[in-house]
C-alpha cells in the first residue's frame, strides 16, 4: 500500500479502534483499510460502526484477511465492506482494487459537492424569485397609499420581511419627512439621508447612489432615500439585496413623487372650488340686490307719476305749465326705461356668469374624480 501511495497521498497508521475512530473524525478519508493477524476473526462489528458513523459512513472500507474463506468474506460484505484481499491476490490487482475503489469514492463525493451546489444555486434563486416577488409586491400595492406616512409605513412592512431595519427620508416639492421603522426620530439618520442625498445627485454616476459603511448601505433618489441599518456581511448576499434594494428604491422614490404631483393637484382643486364657492354666494348676493333695487326704483316712479298726475289736477295749472311739469316725468321715465333695458341685461349676464361657473365646479369635481380613477389604474 506504502508503494501505491502517491505524493500527495497521507497514510495513517491506527493501532485501535479508538484511534481510528478519532482519525476518521478529525480529517477527510479515502479509504479504510482493516488487516488482521494470523490467529484474529475479522471485527465485522468495527465495520458496521464505521458504515453508522455520520461522518465515516461514505467512506470505502476494504478487509485485507491472511487466509482465503468465502463464508468470511461474504460476511464481511455483508457487515458493509467494499472489497476484501486474500492471500490469492496479487500485488498488481491490489492495486487496481485499490484504485477502482478510491477513484469511485472521489467520484461519488465530486457529485455529491455538485449536487450540494446545485441545491444551493437553486435554493439562491428561489430565494431571489420570492424576494423580487416582494418588490414587484411593493410596486404593485404602493399604488393604495396616498400620503407620504402611510408609503413609509408599507416600505417598511415589506423591508421587515427582509429582516431589515431601515429609515426613510423623503425630498418631494410640497414635503420633507423622515420615518424610521422603530418610530423613533433621530436627527443623526436625517442629517446624514440628506447629505447623502445631496452628494449623491450631484454625481452622475448611478453607483454614486449607493454607500455601504459598517454593516449600514444609503441608496439615494431624488424623492426618497433610504438607509439600512444591518446589512448582511456575506458579500453574494449583500450584492443580491443591493440589486433588490436598488429596484425597490425606485418604486419608491417614483410613488412618493405621484403622491406629491396627485396631493398638490388635489390642494389646487379644493382651492378653486373654494373660490368657486365663494364667487357664487357673491354673485347671488348682488342679483338679489339688484333685484331689490329695481323693483323699489319702479315702484316709486310708479308712485311719482300717479301722486304728480293728482297733484297737477289739484293745482289747476297752465296748459303751459302742466306741459311743462308732463315733459319733466317722460324724460324720466325714458332714463327709467333705458335703466330697466340695462339692467335686463345685467340680469343676463348673472344667469351667463353663473352658468360658467357652474360648469367650472362641476368640471373640478370631475377632474378630481378622474385623478382617483387614473391612480387606482
Amino acid at each position: 500500500l506504502e508503494g501505491f501511495s502517491k505524493e500527495d497521498t497521507k497514510l495513517v497508521h491506527c493501532k485501535n479502534e479508538q484511534q481510528l475512530m478519532s482519525e476518521v473524525s478529525q480529517q477527510e478519508c479515502d479509504l479504510i483499510l482493516l488487516s488482521h493477524q494470523a490467529d484474529s476473526l475479522p471485527d465485522l462489528q468495527l465495520c458496521s460502526k464505521i458504515k453508522k458513523g455520520k461522518k465515516s459512513k461514505r467512506i470505502p472500507v476494504i478487509y485485507s484477511l491472511n487466509r482465503s474463506d468465502s463464508n468470511e468474506v461474504a460476511k464481511i460484505i455483508q457487515a458493509g465492506a467494499n472489497d476484501v484481499f486474500t492471500p490469492s491476490c496479487g500485488e498488481e490487482e491490489i492495486h487496481q482494487r485499490i484504485t477502482s475503489v478510491v477513484n469511485s469514492h472521489q467520484f461519488l463525493k465530486k457529485l455529491e459537492k455538485k449536487n450540494k451546489e446545485a441545491k444551493k444555486s437553486a435554493l439562491e434563486a428561489m430565494e431571489d424569485a420570492s424576494s423580487l416577488g416582494r418588490i414587484n409586491y411593493f410596486s404593485n400595492e404602493s399604488t393604495n397609499c396616498y400620503t407620504l406616512e402611510s408609503l413609509a409605513n408599507f416600505a417598511f412592512k415589506v423591508l421587515n420581511e427582509f429582516g431589515l431595519s431601515s429609515s426613510i427620508y423623503f425630498h418631494t416639492q410640497s414635503e420633507k419627512k423622515y420615518y424610521s421603522n422603530t418610530g423613533r426620530f433621530s436627527e443623526m439618520e436625517e442629517i446624514l439621508l440628506k447629505k447623502f442625498r445631496e452628494h449623491a445627485l450631484s454625481n452622475t454616476n448611478t453607483t454614486g447612489r449607493f454607500k455601504t459603511f459598517s454593516n449600514r448601505l444609503l441608496i439615494a433618489a431624488p424623492c426618497a432615500s433610504l438607509l439600512i441599518r444591518n446589512i448582511p456581511v456575506d458579500e453574494s448576499k449583500s450584492g443580491r439585496l443591493r440589486d433588490l434594494l436598488g429596484a425597490f428604491i425606485n418604486g419608491l422614490d417614483v410613488r412618493a413623487d405621484y403622491i406629491d404631483k396627485h396631493n398638490r393637484e388635489i390642494q389646487k382643486m379644493e382651492l378653486a372650488q373654494r373660490i368657486l364657492a365663494t364667487a357664487q354666494k357673491t354673485m347671488a348676493e348682488l342679483e338679489q340686490s339688484f333685484n331689490k333695487h329695481e323693483k323699489e326704483t319702479v315702484d316709486v316712479m310708479d308712485t311719482l307719476m300717479f301722486s304728480t298726475s293728482e297733484g297737477l289736477m289739484v293745482l289747476g295749472l297752465t296748459d303751459e305749465q302742466e306741459s311743462f311739469f308732463l315733459e319733466l316725468l317722460e324724460e324720466a321715465m325714458r332714463r327709467l326705461a333705458a335703466i330697466y333695458t340695462s339692467g335686463v341685461t345685467i340680469d343676463k349676464r348673472f344667469d351667463e356668469l353663473n352658468k360658467l361657473l357652474s360648469s367650472f365646479t362641476e368640471s373640478c369635481v370631475a377632474n378630481q374624480s378622474s385623478l382617483q380613477g387614473s391612480d387606482k389604474e
